[in-house]
């Protein structure tokens, strides 16, 4: 169906609502295809704003996921046990929170740990009920991801075609470089 949409709106040259006016009836597969392109449009902000968030917080001395924060335990306070073995593979220290009763092992590194259990990130909240605060952390990233978006298609077809070739060579530049880095250290 999306390929004969396709097809019919290159033909005639018409937006997806139009393009239905040969079959009237059918017309609500164009608004159907705009709302699912809008949805998918705000989902890959939303992950580039994220995207955006974890990069800006990757230039802080030391990087926050470096170190067990004891925010992250349910308790308040952790300590990590890096005396145990681990392989070459994963890294990843034993991770003790210490509570009232017993201790909690788990074999997350603190990067996971970081972007599960820290709720001051994200905000989540428990369901419906318990709405929390809007973050302006994330409502800033989320508006700078808008505006690279709206860069990026401000002059059409041929600013979405210098996008493209960006987008397209750039990922190659940044894997060289940390292919290098990783071949030039011990």
């Amino acid at each position: 169906m999306y390929y004969l949409e396709l097809v019919l709106g290159q033909f005639s040259g018409r937006g997806p609502i139009k393009v239905w006016k040969c079959v009237p009836a059918l017309k609500g597969i164009g608004f159907a295809q705009m709302f699912s392109t809008a949805y998918i449009i705000i989902f890959y902000n939303y992950l580039m704003a994220l995207t955006i968030y974890y990069f800006t917080q990757s230039f802080q001395d030391p990087l926050p996921w470096t170190e067990c924060q004891p925010e992250w335990s349910p308790t308040g306070t952790c300590s990590a046990n890096t005396t145990t073995t681990t392989s070459p593979i994963s890294s990843a220290p034993d991770i003790r929170f210490l509570g009232d009763d017993d201790a909690i092992q788990s074999q997350k590194s603190w990067a996971e740990l970081y972007y599960e259990l820290v709720k001051h990130v994200l905000h989540r909240s428990s369901g419906l009920d318990d709405m929390n605060w809007i973050s302006w952390k994330l409502v800033l990233c989320l508006m700078g991801s808008w505006v690279m978006v709206y860069l990026s298609i401000i002059k059409g077809v041929s600013s979405m075609g210098k996008v493209a070739y960006f987008t397209a060579v750039f990922p190659y530049v940044v894997l060289i470089a940390l292919l290098a880095v990783a071949l030039t250290t011990d």
